[in-house]
């Protein structure tokens, strides 16, 4: 759901030299994204070969975050430009209510991926044989490259809570 404020017969306010580089670059993925929503779609529906299916559908489910994304980034740049709120969009970085409680969480919360992310390296190596095979050895890395992403995001909030 897309929802503003902002007159439609109004030009537009234009922002900073960022903000404008931000929002044009941000705009074109999203153009750009649309084609490849659909052709990633077209392969996880009609190829012949189940395994393809599958992993076009895991590429697709991504590709369908990021556009959600990139569209909460777009409408973020242009409420902060227009001062007049477009959502969804991503939300501002605040101050933590409870920072020394955040922090803590934050901490907890990294141990539990430092352990997830040495587990499936395990399994990865356990795994390597099947790797021709299998979607097992490819399954586990891309739950790895998850782990670390979990990592970072989890670094920013106990970042931000300092």
């Amino acid at each position: 759901m897309h929802t503003t404020t902002e007159d439609p017969d109004m030009p537009r306010p234009v922002g900073s030299p960022l903000e404008e580089a931000l929002l044009a670059h941000v705009e074109s993925h999203i153009e750009n994204e649309r084609d490849l929503l659909g052709a990633y779609a077209q392969l996880a529906e009609s190829s012949p070969d189940e395994y393809v299916r599958y992993l076009a559908a895991l590429i697709l489910d991504d590709e369908r975050r990021h556009h959600q994304r990139f569209m909460e980034m777009r409408n973020r740049i242009l409420s902060d430009v227009t001062w007049r709120e477009t959502t969804p969009q991503t939300p501002r970085v605040t101050v933590p209510e409870d920072r020394e409680k955040l922090v803590r969480q934050a901490e907890l919360y990294i141990e539990a991926e430092e352990r997830d992310a040495e587990a499936l390296r395990r399994l990865r190596r356990q795994a390597r044989p099947m790797k021709d095979t299998s979607l097992m050895s490819l399954m586990v890395e891309l739950m790895e490259l998850d782990t670390q992403k979990h990592l970072r995001i989890l670094e920013f909030i106990r970042r931000s809570a300092l």
